[in-house]
């Protein structure tokens, strides 16, 4: 909040987007668990690297690479002596940075940790922070991360981020570099183009049967069509589980009794304020309000230190307990209408002289404003359960009932799926059976051959699948007549 927040707008809405997407941080443990030195791998200026949180950025980097390439991605490519070696020297320059981070002092108030956190979209259901959202968001990372972690990682990110605009403010550009840029910044340019198709030169192009069949025969890989296979599946999993068992009007209503007080919305009150360096100033100013209550905007566009309000006559917006420095928050909850002026209030950003311009009640969320939310929760936990009781049946009906997966989806309730045909080694977009382990096993001779069922293999965590082949086609040349108008349209427009 205040100055740094509006200073820096739109740099911590970037920075905050890209952390509430992806949550791509490392190494949070290590800044909320106590360190040992047992497994040490370097030290720097006291702060130290352990095995373990090495390894931990050595698997994040690892999955990052494989949700990008799926299973082409060859972990070995980042386990070697060189690729370890510059993932120590960038996590040494981050203990370098934080280490020279503490040194200078630097922080973080809780109010601007809040209001950051309250911007993101992701922790946001109607256009307002909603804790449920929030926590919801951060238990859905993978590993699950607490908010005191994510807080803690937020704080240490935003440290760093402060001691490189200090170094970078420093900077002092030669006069010559600033020259050209300018320069450059003021040049405009002047363009014409031709476009020229190659479509309307198509026509012209002949070609006779032995061009095309030189290329057919010098090109034979092109025109094999891979072997492959059309194969039906049963997928058994919570979220399909938790379909099969939707919550009960009664279980809705004891989750929700259960957790009352997380349904109850804070009480929310809106003020504004002039922020100024010295008491004297304040008591001058607040002099000022309590003989003129009206003037307050224009006293706070005219004194205020905190731009960011300044411009909007000292208006703070609406925020509840815990969103404020406290000697702010205290002076704020403690005044009793609208219109009320408090100060001066010191705080570590200065004096405070406070107007309440509102007051909003706090109310609880209704049973039948939860009803959705909760029932897609126990949902989903009922099917998580299901899930593991049922796991093991799946395995063995799959093994000991191999000519056909449907004892499966009757037992289970389930749906057999089918598959267009799939090749052995093509990317494709198959969702669940987008896994290495359940192709090797649909293209196993086993399969093949005899139509077996697969073992029930696990595609995702809490996801099984077992899958038998249909219908089976070996690698097969096409016939040059099949091909001709291929070759000839490619040859033309080369």
């Amino acid at each position: 909040m205040f100055n740094f927040v509006e200073k820096n707008k739109r740099v911590i809405q970037i920075f905050l987007g890209l952390i509430a997407i992806t949550f791509m941080t490392w190494g949070i443990e290590s800044y909320t668990r106590q360190k040992g030195g047992a497994d040490t791998v370097a030290t720097v200026n006291g702060l130290t690297i352990s095995q373990r949180e090495f390894d931990e950025e050595l698997r994040r980097q690892q999955d990052q690479l494989r949700r990008m390439f799926g299973r082409n991605f060859d972990p070995a490519i980042l386990d070697t002596p060189d690729s370890r070696r510059t993932l120590l020297e960038s996590m040494i320059s981050q203990r370098l940075i934080a280490s020279e981070a503490a040194r200078s002092h630097l922080a973080v108030s809780d109010e601007m940790l809040l209001d950051l956190i309250h911007s993101v979209p992701a922790f946001q259901s109607e256009g307002k922070f909603s804790k449920p959202q929030y926590e919801l968001a951060l238990r859905s990372q993978d590993p699950p991360m607490s908010p005191a972690q994510f807080e803690a990682r937020l704080r240490y990110d935003l440290r760093l981020q402060q001691l490189g605009r200090a170094v970078a403010d420093t900077a002092i550009a030669p006069r010559a570099v600033s020259d050209r840029l300018g320069a450059l910044e003021a040049q405009k340019r002047e363009v014409s183009e031709v476009r020229i198709p190659a479509q309307q030169f198509m026509s012209h192009v002949k070609l006779d049967d032995d061009k095309l069949t030189a290329y057919y025969e010098g090109h034979a890989e092109e025109f094999r069509t891979p072997e492959r296979v059309r194969a039906e599946y049963a997928l058994l999993s919570g979220d399909v589980l938790a379909r099969l068992e939707p919550a009960t009007d009664e279980e809705i209503k004891a989750a929700y009794e259960a957790r009352a007080a997380q349904f109850k919305a804070k009480e929310q009150r809106r003020a504004s304020h002039i922020l100024v360096k010295t008491k004297e100033e304040a008591d001058k100013i607040l002099a000022e309000v309590k003989k003129n209550p009206k003037g307050f905007a224009e006293l706070a566009k005219k004194n205020s230190t905190d731009s960011g309000s300044a411009e909007k006559g000292g208006d703070l917006g609406w925020f509840s307990g815990g969103m404020m420095v406290k000697p702010f928050e205290d002076a704020v909850f403690g005044m009793k209408k609208e219109g009320e002026i408090a100060g001066p209030v010191q705080s570590e950003f200065g004096y405070h002289v406070i107007r309440l311009t509102g007051i909003q009640a706090g109310k609880a969320r209704s049973l039948e404003e939860t009803k959705k939310e909760l029932a897609d929760e126990i949902s989903r936990q009922k099917g998580a359960r299901k899930f593991a009781e049922s796991s093991q049946t799946f395995s063995d009906l799959a093994y000991e009932q191999p000519e056909s997966l449907k004892p499966l989806a009757d037992r289970f309730k389930l749906q057999l799926r089918s598959t267009p045909w799939i090749a052995k080694s093509a990317n494709q977009e198959l969702g669940p059976l987008d896994n290495p382990k359940l192709l090797a096993a649909l293209f196993s001779p086993d399969a093949i051959k005899n139509k077996r069922n697969t073992d029930a293999i696990e595609v995702a965590p809490g996801t099984l699948v077992a899958a038998r082949v249909v219908e089976h086609q070996p690698a097969a040349q096409r016939g040059f007549d099949e091909v001709k108008a291929e070759i000839t349209d490619k040859l033309r427009r080369q």
